[in-house]
């Protein structure tokens, strides 16, 4: 027969288990939450501006590293909202990494043409970095953020093909 202190320690183990898995639990949707506030902070910092330079960065004609070292002599402004943009993505794609937030809302709240065009430009920029610098992991989350909205929307237009798409509509409008 089982005596009623052997109950009495089992109820008790029970009882610490319990409670420090609710507490893990806690402590791990709080952090979470936090993480999730600090990414809808980040987008108070996507405005109208952001959007024009984004416009103006993104969508250029440029293959090469020698190619964006002679823009970047032209439009010297052009690398300090490179860096921030590069750097905003690269964040948002440690939180998704790292599971702080969901993909769905993360892609619901950030346009995936946004990152994905970002990367397909800057990507020049970040394999300079990571061969010729030795940072092999320059912008890394930025690159899984791209994969990953890039496996999400299979079926996005690269930033290639719109420059194509973009300038025959607009012969064919002219």
């Amino acid at each position: 027969m089982i005596q009623l202190s052997v109950i009495r320690d089992l109820v008790a183990i029970f009882g610490v288990i319990a409670g420090f898995s609710y507490y893990v639990l806690t402590v791990r949707n709080a952090n979470k939450a936090r993480w999730k506030d600090i990414l809808l902070q980040r987008i108070n910092t996507v405005d109208d501006d952001f959007y024009s330079k984004w416009r103006t960065y993104a969508l250029g004609g440029i293959n090469t590293y020698e190619e964006w070292l002679k823009y970047d002599e032209e439009h010297p402004e052009a690398y300090g909202f490179i860096s921030y943009a590069s750097q905003m993505l690269n964040s948002i794609g440690a939180l998704l990494k790292d599971n702080m937030v969901d993909a769905d809302s993360l892609f619901s709240v950030y346009s995936p043409i946004i990152i994905i065009w970002t990367w397909e430009r800057y990507k020049i920029i970040t394999d300079f970095y990571r061969e010729h610098i030795n940072l092999p992991s320059y912008l890394e989350n930025f690159e899984y953020l791209y994969h990953e909205a890039k496996r999400r929307f299979p079926e996005m237009v690269s930033r290639e093909d719109w420059n194509v798409l973009h300038n025959e509509y607009k012969k064919r409008i002219q």
